[in-house]
């Protein structure tokens, strides 16, 4: 048959229709993959919002109510630290338990138990004044912090598997929400409790979080866990304890504990000091300076966990722990300085603590991936769960003992030596970091890891025709 035979032309039509007709289906395919990644990322905003916002809601008002209730200043302090207590010991465990368990379960079992104990501790002026009132805070509050730690390991781990390569990015996006969350629930408290009594502000809270629930069950897909193989063994199997073996894995959890504490350190510290040093009393004038340290936190997060993906995020990580070192010797200031004290100078500091705390930790999940993957060890479910219940750990913990050891050191040698004790330990802190990041030991080059990533739709498929 020639070539100008009617009949080859009519095959190579037949032949080449499939394929014309598939573009438009593998275009489709992308862009449904697209849609489907914005609605994920879209329900992990609302839940980052409404997980920080049941943590802080209670802070305008619930000191008072407590302190007519017959809690002390110390009992009510246990009773904001506790959230952060009993994520040290939940998160590693949660994590540990997710490739067996699910990270689905985890999360949605997680955002109903914060729901619930936002729901609970709206009747908590019904209660008898005295130990009964008192026990029931912490019993709630600390149920509170089961939920908390449950959601936010699975979501990190829920993350990380489903993003690897963009951990850094994905992560420092959605700390805006954190600081959304841990901004407008003070300030939401305040208002609803104001005009609706103290059980307002969490009924109201408890059913947004509960709404959100139906949401992530529609939305988000199922995360599979890979079944190891015969060659891995169990010499690969990941465990806390292996990890933290590794000297440059503790350097960078550490990173995440003093960036916890260094957040910590002015909760409890801050206000006296304004109002003895300052005479400020205005809660106004305060809540705008910590509304200054969220506003920086939210806005320069995203940016350095984009710079963390794309060059060396242990510089990153370097960089924001020796300016939050700065920030706490300004904000003292340093009392053997010839540093004035002076409210301007308050004002820098708490800006540049913010602008630190994104670089510090917003980078160390993947980091810390990159730590493991260069021991051996393969980025699976198993993996992420290890890692980000030492991020959630990690992170908790030093939000507990920044408050709790600054309290204590403020009492007796005030505010500028407790902070420049503080920025004493960030600066030890910088200095290993520094070290590490000059060694550039047990590390590996940033590479793309579409084999690590199991979700149900697919999702490397559709990336590869998009290529």
């Amino acid at each position: 048959m020639t070539d100008n035979d009617p009949g080859d032309i009519s095959g190579g039509e037949a032949e080449t229709t499939p394929l014309l007709k598939a573009a438009p289906d593998r275009q489709l395919s992308v862009a449904s993959e697209k849609t489907r990644k914005t609605l994920i990322l879209m329900t992990f905003a609302i839940i980052y919002i409404t997980a920080a916002a049941s943590y802080s809601v209670i802070a305008p008002f619930y000191p008072t109510e407590a302190k007519e209730k017959g809690a002390n200043s110390d009992v009510v302090g246990l009773i904001f630290g506790m959230f952060a207590l009993v994520n040290v010991f939940i998160a590693p465990l949660v994590g540990s338990w997710l490739p067996t368990i699910g990270v689905r379960f985890f999360l949605f079992s997680g955002i109903l138990v914060i729901g619930v104990s936002e729901f609970l501790f709206g009747f908590l002026n019904k209660m008898p004044d005295g130990t009964v009132f008192i026990t029931f805070s912490f019993v709630i509050r600390i149920f509170d912090g089961i939920g908390g730690a449950m959601a936010m390991t699975a979501a990190v781990a829920f993350l990380a598997q489903c993003f690897p390569d963009n951990v850094g990015s994905i992560m420092g996006g959605l700390e805006v929400f954190t600081g959304i969350g841990l901004t407008l629930g003070p300030l939401i408290g305040g208002v609803l409790y104001e005009y609706g009594g103290f059980g307002m502000p969490f009924f109201v809270l408890a059913g947004l979080i509960l709404i959100t629930l139906p949401v992530c069950i529609c939305i988000l897909p199922k995360v599979h866990q890979a079944a190891p193989s015969e060659e891995e063994g169990g010499k690969t199997k990941p465990s806390l304890w292996k990890f933290i073996k590794i000297p440059a894995f503790t350097i960078i959890a550490m990173s995440i504990v003093t960036g916890g504490m260094a957040i910590g350190v002015i909760e409890p510290t801050l206000a006296p000091h304004l109002k003895s040093q300052f005479n400020i009393t205005s809660t106004t004038k305060i809540g705008l300076l910590f509304f200054m340290f969220c506003a920086c936190y939210s806005l320069f997060a995203p940016l350095f966990g984009w710079i963390a993906d794309k060059t060396n995020a242990r510089w990153v990580m370097t960089f924001g722990s020796f300016l939050c070192t700065i920030s706490l010797f300004l904000m003292g200031p340093v009392p053997f300085s010839f540093m004035p004290n002076k409210l301007w100078l308050t004002c820098v500091a708490m800006g540049l603590m913010g602008l630190s705390i994104g670089p510090m930790i917003v980078p160390a999940v993947s980091e810390l991936e990159n730590i493991v993957k260069a021991r051996g060890f393969t980025l699976d479910l198993a993996v992420h769960g290890v890692v980000s219940g030492v991020f959630g750990a990690g992170f908790n913990f030093g939000a507990f003992i920044g408050p709790t050891l600054s309290g204590v050191f403020n009492q007796y040698l005030h505010f500028n030596w407790t902070c420049t004790v503080f920025g004493c330990i960030l600066l030890l802190q910088s200095i290993f970091l520094l070290i590490l990041t000059l060694s550039g030991s047990a590390t590996l080059p940033k590479t793309k890891t579409p084999e690590s990533t199991s979700v149900e739709n697919n999702t490397h498929e559709s990336e590869t025709i998009q290529s």
